[in-house]
Formats: C-alpha cells, structure tokens, sequence
C-alpha cells in the first residue's frame, strides 16, 4: 500500500515539517480550486487556492502548535470567508474510508494502543486489496495515527444523490470488513464537507503492507 506516514500536523505542539506537508497537498488539494485548512479544537481557518503550495504551506505553519490541522476533502470556493458548510463545496474529489479500533466508550478517546492500531491496518488492508481486485483507482493509505484511512478518488457532484451513493458505498464496506471486537469504518463521514486529518509524513511504497 502506498502510505502517507504521520499523525497530524502540529498534533500534540509538533512542528510541520514544511517539505512533507508540500508533498501532501500537492497530491490532495484540487489545484482549480480553493483549500480550506482548519486549526482544532481553536476552529480557526484559511482557504488558500490549492495551485499555491507555497501559501497552503504558510497557512498550516500558521495553524500548527497546540492544536490538530485538518483539510476539507473536497474543494471550496477561493474566496469564501468562513468554515464551508456542506452547500459551499463544489463537487467531489475524495471518498474518505476512515477505519479505527472498536473500543469501550469509556475509552473512546484514548490513544490505540499497538494491537489496536494494528486491528485497524488490517481491516485498512483488507478494504484495499478489494478494492484493488475491482480494479478501482488505487487509493491513498494515510496512518492517521489512531487508525488508517483510506482515501479514493472521485469525480462527482455535490448533491443529495452523491451523498447518498457514498454513505451506501462505506456502510457496504462495513457490513463486509468490519472485524467484532476489532476495528471498524466509520459509515458517518459521507458529507461533502467532511475534514479529515492533514498527513505530514513522506509519501512512500510499504513493500508487503
């Protein structure tokens, strides 16, 4: 599998490494179109025309510290002065497969410990190779630090009918590779605005992953 190595940018008060996070928006920022980066829990957000690398990079050494940094899947409008709301995104570029370990809730927010990250990297594994033997674009595997996700390419339109087509395509792959007591896709991150956790890690092959 193709891997982007890393946990969120400025998770934790972890410095970007400027180069890295280049090297992952310039494979996942529509370059037409507008980037929204998103500083969390502060909320606070730019939106930076994806053509711009060097501007997306200031952007996220902007957003980095104590907070998490996070990106719009799919691309917004370049001069929109607030965080994007489901309307305001203008089509589909990425179909998220978020994949994490089961755990009790009161131990939800608890870092994976390494069998549980591993339960998630298998069931990540077994959604690829599938997806493979369909002969659907090879997708990204990004470690997310605490899970994996799986992010396929898409071209379709922002409206009621796409967003229906992509919750029944992660809920099929749940009824199929979710492991009991294991790891699990989330079924609920189908909305056209969805965030997901900006990679910071060398995108590299992992030879028998």
């Amino acid at each position: 599998m193709t891997i982007f190595r890393g946990k969120a940018v400025g998770s934790g008060g972890q410095a970007i490494d400027a180069r890295q996070v280049r090297q992952a928006l310039a494979a996942l920022a529509d370059p037409a179109a507008g980037c929204e980066l998103r500083g969390l829990p502060s909320g606070r957000n730019l939106i930076v025309r994806g053509q711009d690398l060097d501007a997306l990079c200031a952007a996220a050494a902007s957003l980095a510290g104590s907070t998490g940094i996070y990106y719009t899947l799919n691309p917004v409008p370049v001069d929109l002065m607030r965080p994007a709301k489901v309307g305001d995104v203008l089509c589909r570029r990425w179909v998220l497969i978020d994949t994490d370990p089961c755990k009790p809730d009161a131990h939800k927010d608890d870092s994976a410990t390494d069998t549980e990250h591993e339960a998630a990297r298998l069931v990540t594994q077994n959604v690829f190779d599938f997806l493979s033997e369909k002969e659907w674009p090879s997708p990204f595997v990004i470690d997310s630090g605490n899970g994996y996700h799986l992010l396929v390419r898409v071209d379709l339109p922002n409206t009621e009918h796409a967003r229906v087509m992509v919750k029944q395509f992660l809920q099929a792959l749940a009824v199929r590779f979710d492991v009991d007591g294991g790891a699990a896709i989330d079924t609920a991150v189908h909305n056209a605005n969805r965030l997901a956790k900006l990679p910071c890690g060398a995108l590299m092959v992992a030879a028998g992953t």
